[in-house]
């Protein structure tokens, strides 16, 4: 048998100080298929590794609830690290953003203004890190054996029909998200993919301009 990947301390990526609206979500939620999460499903890393949700923030929360879809037919993928996941969107819960997912990345919907239109504001993109030997999306960008960045300014990033150029990297305390205008600003033609740092009450947060 497998032994569980933690994701205890690991899966919280961000809270806000307040629960954001999904309003402008309600026409689609009869478009759409949520994904689905069945009593006594097993969340597995990129490795095939079972992850242990039992003391996550979210564990009792659905899929349908933060409007969680994976098969958008999109893509995230930073070439030179040989990242290339899905791209799925998901909404804020209660003032968290945690996706009950560990293989893919996924555009916050209520933070992504300028996803379609880049010139309407800017894109939030998240995914998980673990550690234990786990493995998941952030896993490429973060090493948590060492506690520092394997990208480098300058770098590519590919988010659904965006294209956008690494400028900026940096840890910032969980506590400290909700204050950090620089993120939550909506600037227009700006990615930001926010990860978590695994035994760590930070957050790591790389910023790119679209080319």
């Amino acid at each position: 048998m497998k032994k569980l990947v933690g994701a205890v301390g690991v899966a919280l990526l961000l809270t806000m100080t307040t629960a954001c609206s999904d309003d402008k979500h309600d026409e689609a939620a009869a478009e759409v298929t949520y994904d689905n999460a069945p009593e006594g499903e097993v969340y597995r890393d990129l490795k095939g590794n079972p992850v242990d949700r039992s003391n996550a923030d979210n564990a009792g929360v659905s899929p349908a609830e933060m409007n969680q879809v994976t098969e958008t037919g999109e893509r995230f993928a930073i070439p030179s690290l040989k990242l290339s996941v899905k791209l799925g969107s998901v909404t804020s819960f209660n003032g968290v953003i945690e996706p009950l997912n560990y293989t893919d990345a996924f555009v916050v919907s209520d933070y992504s203004d300028g996803y379609s239109n880049p010139e309407d504001g800017s894109v939030t993109v998240v995914a998980h890190a673990l550690d234990r030997g786990g493995y998941a999306p952030g896993n490429y960008v973060f090493d948590t054996a060492t506690h520092k960045s394997l990208v480098e300014d300058g770098q590519i990033i590919a988010a659904g029909p965006g294209i956008f150029k690494i400028t900026e990297q940096r840890t910032v305390k969980k506590a400290d998200m909700p204050g950090q205008a620089s993120i939550w600003n909506n600037q227009p033609r700006t990615l930001h993919f926010i990860t978590c740092v695994p035994n760590s009450d930070e957050n790591f947060v790389i910023t790119a301009e679209r080319v």
